[in-house]
């Protein structure tokens, strides 16, 4: 497969679109469902998240780390960083 060997496309994800262009035609292609995960943090916390980063300056420092935002706000470091 030619196309696969292009950068940052997968073998296995080329196989199976190849496999449904066959089976259902190119339409199908662009409605491909994705399984989703569900969220795992509130508009609240993300609200509380950008509140705090635009209009509070941490005790004793110039700028928030994820750090003090994740202990503030009760929510994993990598949720901050994600928001």
């Amino acid at each position: 497969m030619a196309v696969a060997a292009r950068p940052r496309l997968y073998r296995k994800t080329v196989g199976r679109r190849h496999s449904r262009s066959l089976a259902h035609g190119l339409d199908d292609l662009s409605d491909e469902s994705r399984p989703s995960v569900l969220r795992t943090i509130t508009d609240v916390q993300v609200k509380n998240v950008v509140e705090r980063t635009l209009e509070e300056v941490p005790a004793g420092s110039t700028r928030w780390s994820k750090w003090e935002l994740t202990r503030g706000v009760g929510i994993s470091p990598t949720s901050v960083l994600h928001i």
